[in-house]
């Protein structure tokens, strides 16, 4: 249990070196970035629009964004239950196609890749201690977000947006 820990910790502080170096490397290479794109890859949806829509990202995001809220106050039955959803959404993710406008599909392909190395880590959740399992997996926003940017896809709910869109209303 313990070795599974240090693995995860590892995979986790590369994954997040690799996301800020790349994320760097995209911000210095934007101003330059040609729109016109010409990929290799299936089309999940491919809008005339120029808009990327990519329901699966879209579903990993909104698991993604639930399961933060979860891992912060929810019971460990729920944190478990909505691991499961959000792995079975990143496996739907990382086999389905890739829609052809994305803009930057190579940085997308090794985003999709280190998603799917966390959801394999995910799947073992229940073996994970409870405080260390709440830390990771409401970690998972930061590489969902950089394969959304990395896609070119519109983030449409950060923590301050939704912040922000219930600040006019009683819970």
């Amino acid at each position: 249990m313990h070795r599974l820990v240090q693995i995860l910790a590892f995979v986790v502080s590369a994954f997040l070196l690799a996301a800020c170096s790349s994320a760097t490397d995209e911000h210095a290479s934007s101003h330059d970035h040609d729109h016109d794109h010409d990929h290799d890859h299936g089309s999940a949806e491919t809008s005339s629009d120029g808009v990327v829509r990519w329901p699966e990202l879209r579903t990993v995001d909104d698991l993604t964004h639930r399961l933060k809220a979860t891992s912060e106050s929810g019971t460990l039955e729920e944190v478990l239950s909505l691991t499961e959803e959000w792995v079975a959404a990143v496996d739907a993710l990382v086999s389905g196609d890739l829609p052809d406008n994305v803009a930057n599909a190579e940085q997308v392909d090794v985003f999709r890749g280190d998603l799917e190395s966390l959801a394999r880590l995910s799947s073992t959740a229940k073996a994970i201690p409870e405080e260390k399992l709440r830390k990771m997996v409401g970690g998972f926003q930061e590489p969902v977000h950089n394969l959304m940017e990395a896609a070119g896809m519109a983030h449409l709910h950060s923590v301050d947006d939704h912040a922000e869109d219930h600040s006019d209303h009683d819970h």
